[in-house]
């Protein structure tokens, strides 16, 4: 992977999944950048969470109340769900990405190699998953 380097003000979009991992795993890289104050800005969006939260009931209940401290640390937008653009994603992953567009996140964050065919062809947001950003803010290229 080529790293570019990153804004020194980031604005990172958190996939369900990964704030889903953050609430299971609170030493995760994600919930401890969460926690921190530092160079990034966190957004959402109200579909993401609602996912989020169904599958942690389903599957972690006693995770929900980690889960909760933490959207005390994001911003959640509104879910865009009507768009126009031509995206080689299933439906259900769509209002994700139109979501972090919309909201000019420099990152969408996310463990869903779903998102790894927008890579390419729609760089912006850049589609990272936590190793990839963890991997470029120790390498420097955030600086």
């Amino acid at each position: 992977m080529i790293h570019k380097p990153l804004p020194q003000r980031l604005v990172v979009f958190l996939d369900a999944n990964v704030m889903l991992s953050a609430a299971w795993s609170q030493t995760s890289f994600v919930a401890e950048a969460l926690r921190a104050a530092g160079p990034i800005q966190f957004l959402t969006c109200t579909y993401a969470v609602d996912e989020a939260r169904r599958n942690l009931q389903a599957k972690r209940p006693e995770s929900l109340a980690a889960f909760d401290e933490l959207l005390t640390r994001i911003r959640v937008v509104a879910t865009i769900i009507e768009d126009q653009l031509d995206l080689p994603i299933n439906a259900k992953d769509r209002p994700i990405y139109v979501s972090a567009k919309a909201a000019k996140a420099d990152i969408l964050l996310t463990g869903d190699k779903d998102f790894q065919s927008l890579a390419a062809s729609h760089p912006n947001p850049r589609i990272m998953t936590p190793r990839e950003l963890l991997t470029c803010l120790l390498a420097g290229l955030a600086e």
